[in-house]
């Protein structure tokens, strides 16, 4: 038993789910989907490997077990949250407020998604329906999405839910043996 797993199995009864259309729902990733998600990594690895930096060290079930432990833990703390995204009920990838600071009414999101599941829309279908949860539920005011200048796929996302471009951030990122920009969106709500 992985460390706090009995605290995650009494608050993975807590099922959250936000359905965004009949093909689309975002379900709280909880420790019995451990399995579907290193599934999905595993088969997912190589393309992954280009734009996310926990990639090499993602090696088997107990590494997905303690990612979903501590994202458990986010959300209890309302520090951040971790959705799987099920495409026509098949999971097909991971969406999260990597942070939350009710203090200052802000979060920012991040995303992945299965390469076979690209060209559909799903993702940012996904991102709208957080970009709802936060203003609507809890009430930030500020929603941020960071991309690596480089992943233009990616980058369409935000800028066709009308975030605005509010910098670059040089040399943030160290993946797959290299440095990379980003650039960095918000959104106000009510585009303020």
């Amino acid at each position: 038993m992985i460390p706090n797993q009995l605290f995650c199995l009494k608050i993975s009864n807590i099922m959250l789910q936000i359905n965004c259309d009949k093909d689309l729902n975002l379900k709280l990733l909880t420790l019995q989907e451990a399995p579907l998600v290193r599934q999905l990594v595993d088969e997912n690895r190589v393309y992954l490997r280009k734009w996310l930096p926990w990639v090499d060290s993602d090696h088997d079930l107990s590494d997905t077990e303690k990612f979903i432990d501590a994202n458990l833990m986010a959300w209890q703390r309302k520090v951040g949250l971790t959705m799987g995204v099920w495409y026509q009920e098949k999971l097909v990838g991971i969406i999260s407020f990597h942070r939350i600071v009710l203090m200052h009414r802000f979060c920012t999101i991040g995303y992945w998604l299965a390469e076979s599941s690209q060209g559909k829309g799903i993702m940012t279908r996904a991102c709208k329906a957080m970009i709802d949860y936060a203003f609507e539920k809890l009430d930030l005011y500020k929603v941020e999405i960071r991309v690596a200048t480089e992943n233009i796929k990616s980058r369409k996302i935000p800028e066709s839910l009308g975030f605005k471009q509010e910098g670059i951030r040089r040399k943030i990122e160290w993946v797959n043996g290299n440095f990379r920009d980003h650039a960095l969106y918000g959104l106000l709500k009510n585009n303020d």
